[in-house]
């Protein structure tokens, strides 16, 4: 029995890395899609990360060792949020998403910039 749960994890593994290869080629190749880049300054309060343009993956960097903290909804906090900074107690100083929401950040104090690139 051990075997065939084995088998059958393995198939289900192989399979789902396959779904998710197919779809980042099929997001690629699509020739009507648009890639953009541009600044945010996250404040103390939930700030919506947008420049006004529809996204369906983003990615955002801090080059900063302020953490800024991001989530996928306006009530994200520095408590629920992703980390990133260059701090050394950061997971990342980046973070890539798919969304069908628009992500926000947050920070502890004050504000800091950080810059994003978006896709159709």
């Amino acid at each position: 029995m051990k075997n065939y749960k084995a088998v059958l994890l393995t198939v289900g593994i192989v399979a789902g890395l396959f779904v998710l290869a197919q779809d980042k080629v099929n997001a690629l190749a699509n020739p009507s899609g648009t890639v953009f880049s541009f600044p945010i300054t996250c404040a103390a309060t939930a700030t919506k990360i947008s420049n006004g343009t529809p996204y369906n993956t983003l990615r955002c960097y801090n080059a900063s060792s302020t953490p800024v903290f991001l989530g996928g909804a306006s009530t994200v906090t520095t408590a629920s949020g992703y980390e990133i900074s260059t701090a050394a107690t950061a997971a990342d100083k980046a973070l890539s998403m798919d969304v069908t929401n628009p992500a926000y950040c947050i920070v502890a104090a004050g504000t800091q910039a950080i810059r994003c690139i978006g896709g159709q």
